[in-house]
């Protein structure tokens, strides 16, 4: 099972990643892991395309980090001018 996970690491396909598995299973696996016993339940069910990952890059983070300091900045400021 852990090569499923990792073809659909690189990118693969769900059903691409499974059918994959279950030969690597067949092919490179023990005799009592060959078996269809260990493999056959295995099956796909729903959305077969390849899982996307998306990751927020820090040009992203910096979009929404700046215009939060600015205006926590400004708030200090107005506070410390209202006390002082």
């Amino acid at each position: 099972i852990a090569g499923f996970y990792t073809y659909l690491a690189q990118g693969l396909d769900k059903n691409v990643a499974l059918h994959r598995t279950k030969v690597d299973m067949i092919s490179k696996g023990s005799a009592l892991y060959s078996h269809p016993y260990y493999w056959a339940a295995f099956t796909l069910i729903g959305n077969e395309s390849a899982i996307v990952s998306r990751k927020i890059g820090s040009d992203k983070i910096m979009q929404f980090v700046i215009p939060i300091l600015i205006l926590l900045a400004f708030f200090i400021h107005s506070k410390r001018k209202a006390y002082g």
